[in-house]
């Protein structure tokens, strides 16, 4: 897959490849949000630390952004609409659309969104 595509909610999403972006999308943000308000208290000596929730809630935005988008794709993989991951507002449906992004075999062949990715 092209590196400018990773990030687009244009077509398909395998579910090995979803598994692996996902699972490399929430380690790299939980490492950031490890670090980041060490980072924030040394370089501007925030002893409140006001200043690494702000770089938390921004970290907390854009995992959700990415995970939306890896989401969406994988939803299109299952030939569902994207608008389906506004159930993962639902709490407790969340985690069964989770679950169920992560194992559900995806469309065989063409499906509206485009070619299966499996047979790229």
């Amino acid at each position: 897959m092209e590196p400018e595509k990773i990030f687009s909610i244009d077509g398909r999403l395998s579910r090995g490849l979803y598994a692996k972006y996902m699972l490399i999308w929430f380690a790299l943000i939980a490492l950031a949000q490890i670090t980041g308000p060490f980072i924030a208290t040394f370089l501007i000596g925030d002893s409140q630390n006001s200043f690494g929730e702000i770089i938390l809630n921004v970290l907390a935005m854009i995992y959700f952004i990415g995970g939306g988008i890896f989401s969406v794709r994988r939803l299109h993989d299952l030939n569902k609409s994207g608008v389906y991951i506004l159930l993962f507002f639902v709490p407790l449906i969340c985690v069964a659309l989770f679950i169920y992004l992560f194992f559900a075999k995806g469309t065989v062949g063409w499906n509206e969104y485009g070619a299966d990715p499996l047979a790229e």
